[in-house]
């Protein structure tokens, strides 16, 4: 997951196990939000900037030179190209849904 990755390359080994976990939750959160359409573009470039000030300091905590438009522009990047967690799992879901609700009614589903 790209937003694990992002977490790690600013916290991994710094003594701030507890700081990344909350942070990856977080931006699940964020993603899960922002991809169901209950979150704007806008929404979160204003909620990346906020959660930025924090991320921004805890780096520099860690001796890790990261500016605040560079976070804001990664954590936007990267929320935007993760998939919350249970997404793909939900998509599987529902095609089996489909298939079976086709099958039932004498169609053929997604699948075949």
């Amino acid at each position: 997951m790209l937003i694990d990755k992002w977490v790690n390359s600013i916290l991994a080994g710094c003594g701030k196990e507890s700081e990344k976990l909350e942070l990856q939750s977080i931006l699940y959160q964020v993603a899960e939000e922002y991809h169901s359409g209950r979150m704007t573009e806008d929404d979160l470039n204003q909620l990346a900037i906020k959660l930025c000030d924090s991320i921004v300091a805890l780096a520099h905590s860690c001796g890790k030179s990261l500016t605040h438009d560079k976070c804001v522009d990664d954590l936007v990047k990267n929320i935007k190209a993760s998939l919350p967690r249970g997404i793909l799992r939900s998509l599987l879901a529902g095609r089996r849904r489909t298939r079976v609700v086709g099958a039932t009614s004498g169609e053929a589903g997604i699948l075949g």
